[in-house]
C-alpha cells in the first residue's frame, strides 16, 4: 500500500513537470519543485514503513502473550482437575475419620499372672495323648475374654533326639469361643529352649475350667553326660485379658 502510494505520488509530478512552459513556470523551478516532492514523498513513505515494522513487533508480542495465557488455562485446568481429585480424597478420609470416631470405645486390660499345672509341669510324653482338665484356683473377672497360655520346651538331649507335642486347648463348654490349636517338633536341637504364648478364648459365665487335650507326643533320647531323657515341656497360665 505504501509503495503504491509512492509511485502514483511520482506519475502525478511527472504528469505536472511535463506542463507546458506557457503555464508560468520555468524548468528549473518545475524541477526544483519535482524535487523536493519527491524527497518529502520518501520520508512519509519511511515514516510508514518504520510504523509498519512496529506494528509488526507489536502484532507478534501480542501472538506471544496470546500462547502464553493459553499455556497457563491449560495448566489452570490440569490445576483445578487434581485439585477436584483431592478434595474428593480428602472427603473420603473425613467419612472414614468419622466412621471410626463414631464406633464405641473399648478398653482392654492385660493382667499378668502365672499359673502352675502340676500336671503339665515338665511333662516327657511319648506317643501318648491324654487329656487334661485344670480347674482355676479362682474364677476370674465377669469381663475376661481371653487366658494367656504358655508353652515352654527344654530340648537337653544329645544326638538324634525328639521333642514333639501338640495339643487343643479350650475353656471347658465354651464351644463357641473355638479351640487353639498347637503344634511343637523339635529335633535333634541339642541345648536349646522354645517358648510362646498364645491366647484361648475366655467366657467366665460358662465354666473355671481349662482342657488340654494332647494329640501328639513324641520324645526320645537321652542327654549322654547325665544318663537320662532331660527333654520336656511345661504349660503354664500366664494372664488374662478383660474387655
Amino acid at each position: 500500500m505504501i509503495m503504491k502510494l509512492y509511485y502514483l505520488s511520482i506519475i502525478a509530478l511527472l504528469s505536472l513537470s511535463n506542463v507546458s512552459s506557457s503555464s508560468g513556470f520555468d524548468d528549473d523551478l518545475r524541477f526544483a519543485k519535482l524535487e523536493a516532492a519527491v524527497e518529502w514523498l520518501e520520508e512519509q513513505v519511511s515514516g510508514l514503513t518504520t510504523k509498519n515494522i512496529a506494528m509488526e513487533a507489536d502484532l507478534a508480542a501480542v501472538e506471544w502473550l496470546e500462547a502464553q495465557v493459553s499455556g497457563l488455562t491449560t495448566q489452570n485446568m490440569a490445576m483445578e482437575a487434581d485439585l477436584a481429585v483431592a478434595e474428593a480424597e480428602l472427603d473420603v478420609t473425613q467419612d472414614m475419620l468419622q466412621a471410626v470416631l463414631a464406633r464405641p470405645s473399648s478398653a482392654w486390660t492385660l493382667t499378668r499372672t502365672e499359673l502352675v499345672f502340676a500336671s503339665l509341669a515338665n511333662i516327657q510324653l511319648h506317643q501318648a495323648t491324654p487329656t487334661y482338665v485344670e480347674t482355676l484356683p479362682t474364677p476370674l473377672p465377669d469381663n475376661t475374654k481371653a487366658v494367656i497360655i504358655s508353652v515352654f520346651c527344654r530340648f537337653w538331649n544329645t544326638g538324634s533326639s525328639h521333642a514333639y507335642l501338640s495339643l487343643d486347648i479350650q475353656q471347658q463348654g465354651n464351644e463357641d469361643g473355638g479351640v487353639t490349636k498347637l503344634e511343637n517338633k523339635h529335633f535333634s536341637v541339642y541345648a536349646n529352649t522354645f517358648y510362646y504364648e498364645v491366647f484361648v478364648p475366655w467366657d467366665s459365665a460358662i465354666s473355671n475350667q481349662i482342657v488340654f487335650d494332647v494329640t501328639e507326643s513324641y520324645n526320645t533320647g537321652i542327654n549322654s553326660s547325665r544318663g537320662g531323657n532331660e527333654n520336656s515341656y511345661t504349660i503354664k497360665m500366664v494372664g488374662y485379658v478383660t474387655a
